[in-house]
């Protein structure tokens, strides 16, 4: 006769409802989800013990949390740690080969979406906490407009891009598709490379990513493989097409390019950040945040349930300290985006911003490629505005040195617009 650990399940689902009293409410919910949905079809025995083990590590990581300044943190998180590891192993439960996956995470769901509401101002406030010292009041100022440029760089740098280099840049060589197109029919890749730098030299048609005295190279990209716009051009190539103003009828030469042996590890500033607006940010340190307790959670099981409360201490404060970094590294990234949309984005939309707003906005961006170059970045990846005018994704790089990148032999083709 197979043992009944219907006591065990009982006492452990009991101890889960007082593990954090401040939200007993989440507990409650979830140990109501676990009693009528996960509990009738999964290995009663496994589960008793799994939950054991949860409520164990919950228990230390709760009083810790509480108890140590230095690891002040969201509790909730502790929860949406719990379920999601509770999910994760539930189909390893099942005692028949019904499927309840998306049964069990409907279920959660209520109490994930929950504890997003209740978190969002507190996370919203740590990200700004490391951001906020960015965004002086000389930053609207014509008069000290390009000085406050400066420091504001200077200082983010230093604060925060210095300790942290590679959470704000991409590799070259990561790249998988860069494109360039040039007006008309040409007959090598050479050429099509040569428009751009013979632009740079002519000071009455420098394109704003092009300052004067620079031999700057604008790309489409692509992070992934390039995929078909429609029946006549990928996706790099409508964005080229959109970057140079195309018309209808007209002819363009486009040709492919991939990083340089010595170009290859080079970093680029990423400014091709998806974020809309502060939900977004939000919806990433969120995510990242869970990440964090999710690691520490799952580093303890593989200790077979029988961790110490000094284990549970190091995790959580391993966690933390991944916290940390990450509400500053977003904090930061949203700084990227303000001056983004303050100093490029106006550049590439030149019809919406008056001429003198446009030139503020070319000496701003002179002094930030010029701080990139001296600070070890190869150039910018930034989102095509052109094409988010047409409501389509796409991305472009400004290089400094056109020498970080090779033509790809055979790949010259000329189309015509459509």
């Amino acid at each position: 006769m197979m043992p009944d650990y219907r006591a065990s399940m009982l006492n452990e689902l009991d101890c889960l409802e007082r593990l954090i009293p401040e939200y007993d409410d989440l507990l409650k919910e979830m140990s109501r989800v676990i009693r009528n949905t996960l509990w009738p079809h999964v290995d009663e025995q496994l589960l008793a013990t799994f939950l054991y083990g949860f409520n164990k590590f919950m228990k230390s990581a709760a009083e810790m949390i509480g108890q140590d300044p230095d690891l002040i943190g969201q509790e909730p998180y502790l929860i949406k740690a719990y379920i999601i590891v509770l999910c994760q192993i539930s189909s390893g439960l099942f005692e028949d080969e019904s499927e309840h996956d998306y049964e069990i995470a409907s279920a959660f769901g209520g109490i994930i979406d929950e504890i997003y509401e209740i978190t969002a101002d507190d996370n919203f406030d740590e990200i700004m906490d490391n951001v906020e010292l960015y965004f002086l009041e000389e930053f609207s100022s014509d008069k000290d407009y390009t000085h406050s440029i400066a420091d504001l760089l200077d200082t983010f740098y230093k604060e925060t891009m210095q300790g942290h280099f590679d959470r704000f840049v991409v590799s070259l060589g990561s790249i998988k598709s860069l494109c360039r197109g040039r007006g008309g029919e040409w007959a090598s890749e050479e050429d099509v490379l040569a428009g751009a730098i013979e632009a740079g030299k002519k000071a009455s048609a420098i394109g704003w990513w092009n300052p004067k005295g620079k031999k700057y190279v604008c790309f489409s990209a692509d992070y992934d493989d390039d995929v078909e716009f429609d029946s006549t051009f990928t996706y790099v190539e409508k964005t080229c097409c959109e970057e140079i103003m195309l018309k209808e009828g007209e002819t363009v030469t486009f040709a492919d390019f991939t990083a340089s042996k010595s170009g290859k590890k080079k970093k680029l500033l990423n400014l091709d950040l998806s974020y809309d607006d502060e939900l977004d940010v939000i919806d990433n340190f969120d995510a990242l945040k869970t990440g964090r307790y999710l690691d520490a959670f799952i580093s303890l099981m593989d200790e077979n349930l029988e961790f110490s409360d000094e284990l549970v201490k190091k995790a959580i404060k391993k966690a933390r300290t991944g916290i940390d970094i990450d509400a500053k590294v977003q904090g930061g990234q949203y700084f990227l985006k303000q001056l983004y949309d303050a100093v490029i984005a106006p550049m590439d939309d030149v019809e919406g911003f008056n001429p003198k707003h446009i030139e503020k906005c070319r000496r701003s961006y002179g002094i930030l490629t010029d701080f990139l170059e001296k600070n070890g970045c190869a150039g910018i990846c930034y989102p095509s505005t052109r094409m988010d005018l047409i409501g389509e994704p796409g991305s472009n790089i400004v290089l400094f040195n056109a020498a970080d990148v090779v033509p790809v032999a055979g790949s010259l083709r000329v189309k015509t617009m459509s």
